[in-house]
């Protein structure tokens, strides 16, 4: 039976609120018996382009550069865990190519006239994106360089060998970070808030020194009666809020567009910001002697915010 072609005419007004133009790539999906129309964008097209290069080429050229300093220092053999290891090589070498080639790929793409997301961010913000996903990158890799030295306790490697590791490690986390630049929207950036908050609470929870801390409450993991004086607890509050800001500023950059001048949209965003400052000034006076007072004063606002909200 032969194939019929047909034509799917689209309105004007439409067209140029979408900016198509003949050589625009679309796709009909069925999706609950409805035929809905999907525009292919050059940014998913990620791994059919030459942009895949920049990744495999940093991690090919860090890891010649580890192997030269490797063969300047005399060193044959690397421990997979420890100080001055392969884990260690990966985290930091890793932490840092993955951040520069986000912050490079999320940078290149706001000229992308289909990118909304990215020309809806301030400046401002650009640096705690950044950060939360480079602290999600760290989190990933430690953890993986964890459950490789329980796997493999005690294992070394040749110079030549953890050059290539580090070059398998650095392509995946290199790749992935530059997609992740060219895929963040606002239900990425939602589900980032999500991982900072929980992964930063149990990371306090990980490495509290008191046992017991549960039968206090859940800001004794921002005092100084936990490990560390309570940094990483108090931080993922810091963090949070400045994401949350972000994601603020994004989503009433866009309202604004489709309702100027509303005055209730200004009132509904001073809320929510105020709601976001507000939890970060939980982790900014943390439940100690000298600030317990104020601790408690923005603790009781917070949920009163949230509960009035």
């Amino acid at each position: 039976m032969a194939q019929k072609d047909f034509q799917l005419n689209i309105p004007a007004d439409i067209s140029e609120q979408l900016q198509l133009n003949k050589d625009t790539p679309v796709r009909l999906v069925v999706k609950r018996d409805r035929l809905v129309v999907q525009l292919e964008e050059p940014r998913r097209q990620f791994f059919q382009h030459q942009s895949l290069l920049w990744p495999l080429a940093t991690a090919l050229i860090v890891s010649l550069l580890f192997y030269g300093y490797g063969i300047h220092q005399g060193l044959h053999t690397l421990k997979l865990v420890g100080n001055y290891s392969l884990a260690t090589a990966i985290i930091i070498l890793g932490v840092i190519m993955g951040a520069i080639l986000f912050a490079g790929f999320f940078i290149h793409d706001r000229h992308n006239p289909q990118n909304h997301f990215t020309k809806n961010i301030y400046w401002r913000n650009f640096p705690v994106i950044v950060l939360s996903f480079t602290l999600i990158l760290g989190l990933i890799l430690t953890g993986s360089m964890w459950l490789l030295g329980m796997l493999f306790n005690g294992a070394s490697f040749g110079l030549a060998t953890a050059s290539i590791i580090l070059f398998a490690f650095s392509s995946v986390t290199n790749t992935a970070m530059s997609y992740f630049a060219l895929m963040i929207d606002a239900s990425v950036l939602s589900t980032v808030l999500t991982l900072v908050i929980i992964s930063g609470v149990v990371i306090a929870m990980a490495v509290n020194n008191q046992k017991y801390w549960w039968q206090h409450n859940l800001s004794f993991l921002g005092t100084t009666g936990a490990s560390s004086g309570g940094w990483q607890f108090n931080a993922t509050l810091i963090f949070s809020a400045l994401l949350m800001i972000a994601l603020i500023d994004y989503l009433f950059v866009s309202l604004q567009e489709s309702f100027p001048r509303s005055r209730r949209l200004w009132v509904l965003r001073g809320l929510l910001t105020l709601t976001a400052v507000d939890l970060g000034l939980v982790g900014v006076f943390p439940n100690n002697a000298n600030s317990h007072a104020l601790h408690d004063h923005f603790a009781v606002f917070l949920v009163w915010q949230i509960a009035r909200n």
